[in-house]
């Protein structure tokens, strides 16, 4: 199995030394491709949740909100009772209990569309869903997340968006492409301005893995995931028989991310 990679970054000021509290989860939503399971999902989510699944018009779509809304509902469960359903065994039913009482809480999004809960303000999450694979991290300072199937075909259509000094190691392979990709999208998503930052305007870099950046005033640090529980990965997943190829990246601003991500089978949560 492969490690992860870190690296820390400075920006303008300097590290807080405050300890950071933070968990990363990674699910298949492939288990929603069945009816009856994709309705129990959908029962377990809130009604913005309810409503964004509702709003897809592809049933894929339908599926990975659906999906990234119930690993979202387990996540913010296991992050508020300190793990304690991630990493017991035979806890479904306890889970599923207090993403049930979880469930009236609301969720708004700030100017730029960033989600956020005004009843935990305390708690910053983000989400992200490709192909089969949603996934969602959670913790007590801002962060960011993406995750990415590699596909070859998307790659010459906008190797373009990237700075200059990128796109020579992003037209080597997909896979490098999909890497500097998952960086820029997390440290974007970490920032709240999303694409309202142009991608060219800041520089990632794979070796070593580093950032260029002014946008974020504190340190920017960031990691990527290289790991599924069904297989090794910059990324394979085994799913329906086919293998899904992922990257997986998250960014903080002057925190920590945990060294693995926290696995989380959607399938045993619904029942």
């Amino acid at each position: 199995m492969m490690d992860t990679v870190t690296t820390v970054m400075a920006g303008k000021g300097p590290s807080e030394k405050r300890p950071t509290k933070t968990r990363v989860y990674t699910a298949s939503a492939e288990c929603l491709t069945d009816p009856e399971r994709y309705q129990k999902a959908w029962e377990l989510l809130p009604s913005q949740r309810r409503e964004s699944a509702d709003r897809m018009k592809i049933e894929s779509g339908k599926r990975l909100s659906a999906g990234a809304g119930l690993l979202l509902m387990a996540a913010l469960a296991d992050y508020l009772y300190e793990g304690q359903y991630s990493e017991r065994a035979g806890t479904a039913e306890a889970w599923r209990g207090e993403i049930l009482k979880l469930r009236p809480l609301r969720f708004d999004a700030g100017e730029k569309g960033k989600p956020y809960l005004p009843e935990q303000r305390a708690v910053h999450f983000n989400l992200s869903h490709s192909g089969s694979r949603v996934m969602c991290v959670m913790s007590d300072r801002e962060v960011g997340c993406d995750v990415e199937e590699i596909e070859q075909r998307r790659v010459s259509q906008v190797i373009r968006c990237l700075a200059e000094s990128e796109q020579a190691a992003a037209s080597e392979s997909a896979e490098n492409f999909f890497r500097i990709w998952t960086l820029k999208e997390s440290i974007l998503k970490l920032s709240g301005e999303g694409l309202a930052i142009p991608l060219r305007s800041f520089e990632v870099s794979l070796d070593p893995l580093k950032v260029r950046q002014s946008f974020i005033p504190g340190q920017v640090i960031l990691k990527e995931y290289r790991e599924f529980r069904d297989s090794a990965s910059i990324g394979t997943a085994s799913c329906g028989g086919n293998e899904k190829r992922y990257c997986c990246s998250c960014a903080i601003e002057g925190g920590a991310l945990p060294e693995r991500m926290t696995q989380v089978d959607l399938s045993r949560i619904i029942g």
